[in-house]
């Protein structure tokens, strides 16, 4: 096959695809291959379109090709579209091992270096990601989304005057760049406090996308508050969670009807029909170890309770990841998002969970070392899988963090979470909603697994550190050492929205935060009353 009739080919394929003729630009995807096997961008194509057919595990395959098919011919030009495509499979792993193979010092890396630095330090390779960015900043012009990862890497390593150093770097070389001014705002302090507000307003005027406009009214409510100034920070939070519902198609009343009818339609059917009967546990995995799955609504504790048990030294800490959702997909090959819509709850429920467990276990397993018995995996969602996972690791224990609803909530509001996640906390009601139906499910898991479920206060934790992290790491089966409660000490790396605050020691200083605001909070009062929820 000429090069020419390549080209021509691939063209017809790509028209096919975007007027949705998928089956048609299948075929032609394969022909071409056919003649040619080694076309990573068609391997890429395929992938994609496998996505969009919802087709889990042909997707998947074709991203792993086209994985292969980079690391066999060192057509490095690809890396950067190859491993962005592994990461919708959260193949962190894959990503790592391609990166580790390819040439730091060949141009065509270098070129993608803003993409690979990233990929690096969210896999969790910062000292990877900071050693790749000491090779391309040597030979790239300078560059704000350089600066920018290696200050993200920075701060997941805890080295915070050294990130707060770089994020400075990367809005000295692009003064209007939001995504550093937002970050830096969350990372640390000004000093003195509001010594950033003059170059946050300017910035502010000249940004023009709704997303940037959001993070510099969140970076400017930072500084605002921090200055005591709390009319003018109000403002700035309120325009910043006005943007955000526009952005994400906010519609508070259809949004929280269709999540409360998908938490009821899994509790209901993963747990069993009848409200008092046995959860009957799937077989487990021959020699697992214990995964640890710590939950509940963010900006609840859920960080600083996995560093309490990171300190263990029986403990991996893996902190967020998505291997749950894709040990679902792999097994009823489906793509499956937390909470499970209604449609994919017959499939999960007759699934192989035997299946889902060595999925899971083999996602998970290059986190243990030789030493660790049990393994953190700290993502939120995955509450509303606890009845799933109990089924499939009977062994799992599942450690689920309640803070004050008015605290918890005041918490959500005040954050910009990335990537359209958790689109309730844009608005006071909908976030009361969405406490009332979250308490409701720990309330029936807590019931319903009791040997495998346990709620744990977050005024209990940071009130009395030693003797909660002694409670949850019983219930883990772990012995303590009440040096483990002093976070300070641990310096392992974290990639959470808290990865500056658990620096600091343990306080109590967001029991009641909340109040500075009480006046503007009343929507949110009362609706949670209304709901039945103390504050």
């Amino acid at each position: 096959m000429t090069p020419e009739h390549l080209e021509a080919l691939w063209r017809t394929g790509q028209q096919q695809f975007a007027q949705g003729l998928l089956a048609e630009a299948r075929a032609t995807y394969t022909r071409i291959l056919a003649g040619s096997p080694r076309q990573v961008m068609v391997q890429i194509a395929l992938s994609e379109l496998e996505q969009r057919a919802g087709c889990y595990r042909a997707a998947r395959l074709h991203a792993l090709q086209a994985a292969d098919t980079v690391a066999q011919t060192k057509r490095w030009e690809g890396l950067s579209h190859v491993t962005a495509n592994l990461l919708s499979f959260d193949e962190r792993e894959h990503v790592l091992h391609l990166i580790h193979q390819a040439d730091w010092n060949d141009v065509r890396v270098l070129r993608q270096s803003p993409v690979v630095s990233q990929q690096l330090w969210l896999c969790g390779d910062q000292e990877a990601a900071l050693r790749f960015l000491d090779i391309a900043q040597k030979r790239v012009k300078s560059d704000h989304r350089l600066a920018y990862s290696r200050a993200m890497a920075l701060q997941h390593l805890g080295r915070i005057e050294q990130a707060s150093s770089a994020f400075e770097d990367s809005i000295r070389i692009a003064p209007d760049f939001a995504l550093a001014h937002w970050s830096l705002a969350y990372h640390a302090r000004s000093r003195p406090a509001g010594a950033r507000l003059a170059r946050l307003r300017a910035a502010a005027r000249h940004v023009t996308s709704p997303q940037e406009r959001a993070m510099l009214h969140y970076a400017l409510y930072k500084e605002l508050d921090a200055a005591g100034d709390c009319d003018a920070a109000w403002a700035e939070l309120e325009a910043g969670a006005s943007l955000m519902r526009d952005m994400l198609g906010y519609a508070p009343r259809k949004f929280e009807s269709d999540v409360d009818a998908m938490l009821d339609a899994e509790v209901d059917a993963m747990l069993d029909a009848e409200a008092d009967a046995p959860l009957l546990p799937g077989p487990a995995v021959e020699g697992a170890r214990t995964p640890v799955f710590v939950v509940g609504m963010p900006r609840t504790g859920t960080t600083l309770l996995t560093r309490i048990l990171g300190a263990h030294p029986a403990v991996a800490d893996a902190d967020e990841l998505n291997a749950l959702e894709h040990a679902f997909a792999e097994n009823v090959d489906r793509f499956v998002d937390l909470p499970v819509a209604r449609d994919l709850l017959p499939l999960l429920r007759a699934a192989d969970q035997l299946g889902i467990a060595q999925a899971y276990h083999r996602r998970t397993q290059a986190r243990y070392t030789a030493a660790t018995t049990h393994l953190i995996d700290k993502n939120p969602m995955n509450l509303f899988a606890a009845g799933m996972i109990a089924r499939a690791m009977p062994n799992a224990k599942i450690l689920c963090l309640v803070r004050g609803a008015m605290d918890a909530c005041y918490s959500n509001l005040r954050q910009l979470f990335q990537n359209g996640a958790f689109p309730y906390s844009y608005d006071q009601v909908q976030l009361a909603e969405r406490y009332a139906v979250f308490r409701r499910v720990v309330d029936r898991f807590a019931q319903r697994l009791p040997g495998n479920f346990l709620a744990v206060s977050y005024e209990d934790l940071v009130r009395d550190p030693v003797e909660t992290g002694r409670l949850a790491m019983e219930f883990c089966g772990l012995g303590f050492d009440p040096a483990y409660a002093d976070t300070t000490r641990n310096s392992s790396p974290s990639g959470t929205a808290s990865a500056s605050q658990i620096r600091e020691p343990i306080h109590t200083h967001g029991i009641g935060e909340w109040r500075r605001y009480e006046t503007r909070l009343r929507p949110l009062a009362t609706r949670l009353a209304e709901l039945g929820i103390a504050s």
